[in-house]
Parts: structure tokens; C-alpha cells; sequence
């Protein structure tokens, strides 16, 4: 069980990252690809779940 609840944590890792990269760093722009990657990373897990839990 929680193998399939791992991706979630993924989301506030990522979330963290993002607000380090934006207000702490501020080069935020300089990652836009990592921004982009991790966007699709966390959508896509979310697309799994709801097709999973929800289907």
C-alpha cells in the first residue's frame, strides 16, 4: 500500500523546490526546464492515481 501512496510525496519535495528556487534563490527562471519536468512528473502521477482510484 504504500508503494502506490509514495508518488504523493513527491508534491510538497517539489513544492519546496519550488519555493527555495523562487524566493530564496531567485533564479527561478533559470530552471524552467526542471519547472516544466517536474510539473509533468507530478501530473502525470496524479493522472495514474485518479485512473487507479477513481475508474
Amino acid at each position: 500500500m504504500f508503494r502506490v501512496l509514495f508518488g504523493f510525496a513527491f508534491i510538497p519535495l517539489f513544492l519546496g523546490w519550488l519555493v527555495y528556487r523562487a524566493l530564496i534563490k531567485r533564479d527561478l527562471k533559470r530552471h524552467l526546464t526542471d519547472l516544466y519536468g517536474g510539473i509533468f512528473f507530478i501530473s502525470a502521477w496524479l493522472l495514474i492515481y485518479y485512473f487507479i482510484y477513481f475508474r
